[in-house]
């Protein structure tokens, strides 16, 4: 009776009769599971080592069902009960398409789109199709052609090949100890210790974001939101990316030596910098753990090439990387994925 419940779809009555049976028998199960016949030795549920076990079997039987899914016919998607209001499904299939776009966005935000492809089979196909991940990846790899080392898969390509992420920042946490003034009886001279961070964010358009700053990481990343942030710490520069090797150039306006006012119209605006200072850093990409992927940055070079703008005189400095130049490691930031500022295309 129980079992005939269950195949009409009666789940409640179901569990009402299992729950009779189990007051009337309670080792019903060790019984039922007595009386069935022993499997074959031929069967492909055996415990041979070298055939595949039935949930590794039923796993991969899974993936190719979900792998042949698409979506036939004019109604893209039926709605699973009556509603009042109006359903996704009376949107046009384009229309559709767009909204997956703006789900993407113009960030890359690929995380939400695997978000979306969990809430039926009609938004799991349209978030699997070729061509929305392969302009996913030509928007990371700009060379790039196909995607036959990888089976002709865009998505896999996009998974397994190694790139920077881009709904989060790179942090890097440094720390150096200060010697502190001397007491008025000179006896007692205290320490102290300086922490302060490095933050990374890579945009897909070819631009990144840099700042250093001792404050915490929970005030900075909001600075980093948008890309033309009014913070004058933040600096804005651009990236090029070539299989591990990461190449960043930011610039930075200082000025030299004491502040002078202009005269006349515009009185007491300060004058233009005199130095232009571009900061070339080196970095390797790789991954910390198998779950977290392309998620560090390690140092490799770091200079700062000082421009005199009034003699045209150029200087550069390379920095010694000792242990105080600790790697970026990522971290998501939920607010940067929160709004589309425009449509993956």
């Amino acid at each position: 009776m129980g079992a005939a419940a269950e195949r009409s779809g009666d789940m409640h009555a179901a569990l009402l009769f299992y729950k009779k049976a189990c007051h009337l028998v309670p080792d019903i199960d060790f019984k039922l599971n007595k009386e069935q016949p022993p499997q074959s030795s031929d069967s492909e549920d055996s415990g041979d080592e070298d055939g595949p076990s039935g949930y590794e079997r039923g796993s991969r039987e899974l993936v190719e069902q979900f792998q042949t899914l698409s979506i036939q016919g004019p109604h893209w998607c039926t709605p699973a009960r009556s509603t009042k209001s109006v359903h996704i499904s009376s949107l046009p299939l384009d229309v559709v398409r767009c909204i997956v776009q703006w789900v993407v966005s113009a960030q890359l935000d690929m995380r939400s789109l695997e978000i979306v492809s969990m809430t039926c089979r009609a938004l799991y196909c349209l978030a699997r199709e070729p061509h929305l991940w392969r302009m996913a990846c030509r928007r990371v790899w700009r060379d790039v052609s196909s995607a036959s080392s990888y089976g002709d898969s865009w998505r896999r390509m996009f998974i397994l090949k190694p790139h920077l992420q881009f709904n989060g920042v790179y942090i890097s946490k440094n720390s150096y100890v200060r010697q502190g003034e001397r007491s008025l009886d000179t006896f007692y001279r205290p320490y102290h210790t300086v922490v302060y961070y490095r933050f990374l964010r890579f945009l897909p358009d070819g631009s990144v974001m840099y700042q250093n700053t001792p404050e915490n990481p929970m005030v900075s990343v909001s600075r980093l939101c948008h890309k033309h942030s009014r913070d004058e710490s933040v600096l804005l520069g651009e990236y090029t990316h070539t299989g591990s090797k990461v190449v960043v150039e930011v610039v930075s306006q200082a000025t030299g030596g004491s502040p002078q006012r202009q005269r006349g119209r515009g009185k007491g605006k300060r004058q233009g910098s005199s130095y232009d200072r571009k900061f070339h850093l080196e970095l390797s990409l790789s991954s910390s753990s198998s779950r977290q992927r392309c998620n560090q940055l390690s140092w490799r070079e770091y200079s700062c090439q000082s421009l005199h703008k009034p003699t045209g005189h150029a200087q550069t400095s390379h920095f010694n990387l000792d242990y105080t130049y600790t790697p970026f490691y990522f971290s998501r930031v939920k607010s940067y994925s929160t709004n589309s500022t425009g449509m993956l295309t």
